[in-house]
């Protein structure tokens, strides 16, 4: 099996300049004192057709901001066509729940809703789905659009900010020219969210040398993605829905991958494979040898095989970068790229509203150490002690006089996840205190995914807490809180019950 560990790619030595003395503080931002605003129509913006009945005024004042929570993993988003359900619009469904709005009684005709029901069957708890139109071809609405406030197919992703595993069960079915595509127009957005993708392989690719040949055809340096093969089969009646067992159906492994990847970032977390676990299935349409399973790895396709007494396991961790030797193996890649977003995020409130000099630095460097020794404490990092494992510096040899005065800080940190003392080093850049930064005016989506419930998405700016509220007048008089959220550059959403009357929506800023 080729482990993470066996990484042999260039490595960053510690070698730090040494400090110098702080730059000169920027003036922070005062408090913004304007009185009450509305802008009902860009709230309103698309939300008429959806609801007549429904009326949405945004009240924005002034903020003070509050520190963020440590970010989740590997929320779950499946993207493709069904043969039922809402069009265009993320859904939240349960392992839980007995069905789903998705469900079409067959399954085995529909590779996403198969997908589904397999990551539910191996364990998984909840996923987001996204229907694309029936009607479009399955290259054009996979690739979707990415711009406001017409998101389609994946772009749909933009709203889903923990989004950290995506199956496109369909994708593979595609001509290789439409995949690469597909993944090349992904690229920016998982590169800002830090997702990765998890692919089928297509059903034409029943050898290891036919999928060998059609894996050489992407591009070459997706370390956001991974290609597990062969196929599954599965018992044909728990797509069916029949009881009735005795034949099985092929469906790739995408999904199951993704339930037993979620159960172990749950129980550890996302620096190790989930290969201890097996996958429910009847078997695989091929089975692999020792030396087969071997080359499938140095192609950088995860092989899955069979073991006595251990049943079916996924014996690779290799993503679909075959260039960089440092992002060949999807642990090391998740882990690094989760750090990175998770601090992003978690340190973006704090800088937001902090003069950028020595204090503000200080703190933004106790918090991401305090991050990555979590991280240490739990194993993710190697080193036997913390200054083997990690190092975070953020001062003057970070952050110029140009940043300051652009209001920015600059914050440097390293991982060891290879070998003690060899650091993969990241630099991650934050807003600090702009006091001629405008009160930011969020674009509210509104989405129905269901014809009872109405979802209202808005993106949020660091240093800025928010609290939705609701009433059904504009009158003066109490108004019905939500829970209060500290913008950290995420987008959130707001889910309300559809009812007769008008109602009011305010997103308090203070």
């Amino acid at each position: 099996m080729n482990c993470p560990c066996r990484s042999s790619g260039a490595r960053h030595p510690q070698n730090l300049p040494p400090a110098s003395p702080p730059g000169p503080p920027s003036t922070p931002r005062q408090p913004v004192d304007s009185g009450p605003r509305f802008n009902a129509a860009r709230s309103i913006a698309g939300m008429t057709g959806l609801m007549p009945a429904l009326m949405l005024g945004l009240l924005l004042l002034a903020l003070h901001p509050a520190s963020a929570a440590r970010l989740p993993v590997s929320q779950v988003v499946i993207v493709g066509n069904f043969a039922k359900g809402p069009v265009g619009v993320p859904v939240t469904v349960s392992r839980t729940v007995a069905t789903t709005p998705f469900d079409s009684g067959n399954a085995a005709l529909w590779p996403a809703e198969a997908q589904m029901r397999w990551f539910f069957a191996n364990g998984g708890s909840s996923a987001e789905i996204i229907r694309l139109p029936p009607a479009r071809p399955l290259a054009t609405a996979l690739k979707g659009r990415f711009a406001l406030p017409d998101l389609q197919g994946v772009g749909l992703l933009t709203l889903l900010s923990d989004c950290g595993i995506l199956l496109m069960p369909e994708l593979s079915e595609l001509p290789i020219s439409d995949v690469s595509a597909i993944l090349e127009a992904l690229r920016p957005l998982a590169a800002a969210r830090h997702f990765f993708v998890i692919l089928d392989p297509p059903s034409t690719a029943s050898t290891p040398a036919a999928i060998t040949t059609w894996a050489a055809g992407l591009p070459q340096d997706l370390d956001f993605a991974q290609l597990t093969w062969p196929r599954l089969t599965v018992d044909r009646a728990q797509l069916t829905g029949t009881g009735i067992g005795g034949t099985t159906h092929p469906i790739g492994a995408s999904g199951a991958v993704a339930a037993l990847t979620n159960a172990m970032d749950a129980a550890t977390g996302p620096w190790k494979t989930p290969s201890t676990q097996p996958i429910t299935c009847t078997g695989v349409e091929f089975s692999l040898s020792a030396a087969q399973s071997d080359s499938l790895n140095l192609a950088h396709i995860c092989p899955i095989r069979f073991f006595s007494g251990s049943g079916h396991r996924l014996f690779g961790s290799r993503s679909r970068n075959t260039v960089d030797p440092e992002k060949k193996y999807t642990p090391i890649n998740r882990l690094t790229n989760w750090t990175s977003h998770s601090l992003t995020r978690t340190l973006s409130p704090s800088a937001a509203v902090g003069a950028n000099a020595a204090p503000l630095w200080t703190a933004l460097r106790s918090q991401a150490e305090s991050h990555l020794q979590g991280l240490f404490n739990d194993g993710a990092l190697v080193g036997s002690t913390p200054a083997q494992a990690y190092f975070v510096r953020c001062d003057a040899t970070t952050t110029s006089a140009l940043d300051i005065s652009n209001n920015r800080v600059k914050l440097l940190y390293g991982m060891a996840v290879l070998q003690p003392s060899e650091f993969q080093i990241t630099q991650i850049t934050l807003n600090t205190a702009n006091p001629l930064q405008p009160l930011p005016t969020p674009r509210l989506i509104a989405l129905r995914p269901s014809p009872q419930l109405l979802e209202i998405y808005y993106p949020t700016t660091a240093g800025f807490i928010q609290t939705p509220e609701i009433s059904a007048t504009l009158n003066p008089g109490p108004w019905s809180p939500g829970t209060d959220f500290t913008g950290d550059g995420s987008w959130q959403r707001l889910s309300f019950p559809i009812t007769t009357g008008r109602r009011f929506l305010r997103v308090r800023t203070r």
